[in-house]
């Protein structure tokens, strides 16, 4: 399996630093490893064997997808840490464990010496395998053809928050499991508001212009949508403009107000 791959890179980085193991606090980085996305899961990796920490909630889902890995229900990590044989040296990721936590459990080791180690995983997911790529174009696929779906929906009287709504309906029945944040539309003047928080304004009708009684050139609507499918994300901002397009805007067929 290609988590199993990702493991077995993962050790032989942990092996050139110095590391027998690691715990790997990063829902991110659980995830990369066993394909377990659940909101608890800490994994414990030591020579010959590598644990999933969970609760009684996520214990179907975990050994379903966590092969390779023990699925331990109910101990805590300090717990795990102390079944290993020996006193291990075990990297941990700095900025993925509170301070908090991380006095919890080095008050409760009693052998295994605890390291920190930063962006060991994150070096290793940057260059991506031929799963995440077949992923990620897939997001960028969904993302792709929601937009064109939404396309019809951009009228005159609409309101940001419902074509939001309806862009990331669209997303999600093909086959997107979430959005990376809020998706943003903004129309009219806010579309030259970074990060504008959609809202309740209405799509306008381009108008004429009282001085000519030519249409005008219609307002700009901007969007961003972060479609998530199975963990790859895919960015998508878009900009429309309806009515007659002024010079040098977005003008061409893909046109809003």
């Amino acid at each position: 399996m290609r988590t199993l791959l990702r493991l077995a890179k993962f050790r032989q980085r942990l092996s050139e630093l110095g590391a027998d193991g690691a715990i790997v606090t990063s829902r991110e980085n659980v995830a990369y490893l066993t394909g377990f996305s659940g909101s608890a899961g800490t994994l414990v990796i030591a020579p010959g064997r590598a644990y999933l920490v969970t609760d009684g909630r996520y214990e179907i889902r975990a050994r379903e997808v966590a092969k390779g890995y023990r699925v331990t229900l109910g101990k805590s990590l300090a717990d795990v840490v102390n079944e290993l044989p020996g006193r291990p040296r075990l990297a941990y990721e700095p900025t993925h464990l509170t301070d908090s936590r991380l006095s919890e459990l080095q008050a409760g080791v009693r052998r295994a010496e605890l390291r920190p180690e930063s962006r060991v995983l994150e070096e290793i997911r940057a260059v991506k395998d031929p799963d995440e790529i077949a992923l990620i174009e897939r997001a960028a696929a969904i993302a792709d053809e929601a937009w064109a779906a939404l396309q019809p929906s951009i009228v005159p009287g609409v309101t940001e928050v419902e074509l939001s709504n309806q862009l990331e309906a669209a997303m999600k029945a093909r086959g997107a499991s979430g959005v990376g944040f809020d998706s943003i539309v903004a129309s009219g003047p806010n579309s030259a508001i970074p990060h504008h928080e959609t809202g309740d304004r209405r799509i306008r009708r381009a108008t004429s212009s009282p001085s000519t009684s030519a249409p005008s050139a219609g307002l700009p609507v901007g969007y961003d949508a972060h479609g998530v499918h199975r963990r790859a994300h895919r960015k998508a901002p878009r900009g429309v403009q309806r009515g007659i397009p002024r010079p040098g805007g977005l003008g061409g067929d893909d046109r809003a107000e």
